[in-house]
């Protein structure tokens, strides 16, 4: 273990033992910080240390700090530990409500195609049969005028691709609305739940810069001393 390593250790120690950043706000257990939540825990540091720079006179350099904040995520992150447990539950049981909403709909999916049968297979290939049809009577018809001029047969023919054509149209257009729908539909389903897990989110990471990040990077450079001044030249 380098002399560095065991510098940042003993400072981390120090202010645990102290805890001059800021107490659990209540008697909440601290929870270590789960694997998913570090990166945003580390873009948080890094976005304190950004808001507040570290001095050129500072004895640490804001690589320093960082990594001691990075060590001490658990340390750190139990200033807001209620705020992450609630954060963490309602996350948790978002995820449990869209796995029971993603298997209620495969059954009801499953029930609804086999209840609609032949008419939904129909309205699946609707589109691409009526389009392949308007496409080969349009080109058949359009090939046979160059040739033959505008017979009632070629007309006919013509005619009938754009029928075919209209019914393509209506098709896709029948399948955009269904898939709007469906969206709107799975937007008032979901919708409040993420917006619930993001609020919780907001409100750890906003506890955790207060109580957490700042007062941690505020004592680490109390409490490092800084170099000892250089006599002067009469010294």
């Amino acid at each position: 273990m380098s002399g560095t390593d065991t510098f940042m250790k003993q400072v981390i120690a120090s202010l645990a033992r102290s805890r001059p950043f800021g107490e659990t706000p209540s008697s909440a257990p601290a929870p270590h910080l789960l694997t998913e939540d570090r990166p945003d825990y580390e873009r948080l540091v890094d976005d304190v240390l950004r808001a507040h720079p570290v001095e050129p006179d500072e004895p640490l350099n804001p690589e320093q700090v960082r990594t001691l904040a990075v060590n001490a995520a658990n340390l750190i992150s139990a200033a807001a530990a209620p705020e992450y447990l609630e954060y963490v539950r309602r996350r948790e049981a978002s995820r449990s409500t869209d796995a029971d909403a993603d298997d209620d709909d495969d059954d009801e999916g499953a029930e609804a195609l086999a209840e609609a049968g032949a008419p939904a297979v129909v309205m699946v290939l609707a589109p691409v049969l009526a389009g392949t049809a308007a496409v080969g009577f349009l080109g058949f018809g359009y090939g046979l005028r160059l040739v033959d001029g505008d017979s009632d047969f070629v007309r006919t023919l013509t005619s009938t691709g754009w029928v075919f054509g209209a019914i393509t149209m209506a098709a896709i257009l029948v399948g955009a609305v269904a898939l709007l729908l469906t969206a709107v539909r799975n937007s008032h389903t979901y919708g409040p739940a993420a917006l619930d897990v993001a609020a919780a989110r907001d409100a750890w990471l906003a506890a955790l810069r207060e109580r957490g990040v700042e007062p941690f990077v505020r004592e680490v450079l109390r409490a490092v001393p800084g170099p000892p001044d250089e006599p002067g030249p009469g010294g």
